[in-house]
């Protein structure tokens, strides 16, 4: 577990690195982008009858940091918490446009209104969600000693868990999935509780029945009880419906 985490700070340096070259490469090609479209407005206008079709596709929206971070606070921890979802990447609250967590879609004031801007999923912020939820996910798991009685003591060189107190609901629900392997004739009924405590009614069953069957497959249940939670809280996470807004 501490290796995992030694690697994923290395990722963070490379993905700031990464994000603050990326930034300069896409204003030059935002810019050359909008003077091309604004060429060729210019010359389809000069075209009697000619219909000008809109370049941009529509695509479904992520729901941004804002919503996701609310939606773990309210279904994991309790009332009162103060989890944040920056911090595998060391992010604390930040004001709009002011933090890599912006990439992962956010509203910023501008022209009198607040605008969804980084709405559209891409290499980079797809990367940047596995990054943090993969953090989040191993946290989780490693949240499943302390359901054993009696609990293992924690390590002098073991960091505490960053996560705040499980709220009572989630709290049932992951104590029942860290008795892994489940048993076969309560498994079904473990994993839809967890399902929809941390899913809510964001996914359609089809995605449930998904995921089910890959916490029943004979490959998980040959995996340790980390490795297992941590893998069936990441799909989870990593879910389009968790992630984008499909209103």
């Amino acid at each position: 577990m501490m290796g995992q985490i030694q690697i994923m700070k290395n990722k963070i340096m490379c993905i700031k690195f990464i994000y603050f070259l990326i930034s300069f490469t896409l204003i030059g090609l935002i810019s050359c982008r909008a003077e091309h479209d604004q060429l060729e407005n210019n010359g389809a206008q000069n075209e009697p009858g000619t219909i000008i079709e809109n370049p941009t596709p529509v695509y479904a929206q992520l729901k941004g940091y804002a919503l996701l971070n609310t939606n773990l606070r309210n279904r994991l921890f309790l009332s009162d918490n103060k989890f944040f979802i920056g911090y595998p990447i060391q992010e604390e609250f930040f004001f709009a446009g002011q933090s890599l967590l912006g990439l992962m879609g956010e509203y910023v004031f501008l022209d009198g209104h607040n605008r969804f801007k980084n709405g559209v999923a891409n290499e980079v912020n797809m990367l940047l969600t596995n990054l943090i939820f993969n953090r989040i996910s191993l946290d989780i798991a490693d949240k499943c000693k302390l359901s054993q009685l009696p609990p293992q003591p924690q390590q002098p060189t073991e960091p505490a868990n960053p996560l705040p107190d499980f709220n009572i609901r989630f709290t049932s629900t992951l104590t029942a999935l860290c008795d892994w392997p489940l048993e076969p004739t309560t498994a079904n009924t473990t994993l839809t509780n967890y399902w929809f405590t941390v899913m809510s009614y964001d996914a359609p069953e089809d995605e449930y029945l998904a995921w089910q069957n890959f916490a029943n497959s004979p490959e998980m249940r040959l995996k340790s009880r980390d490795e297992a939670v941590w893998a069936l809280n990441l799909a989870i996470f990593l879910s389009p419906y968790y992630l984008i807004n499909y209103e």
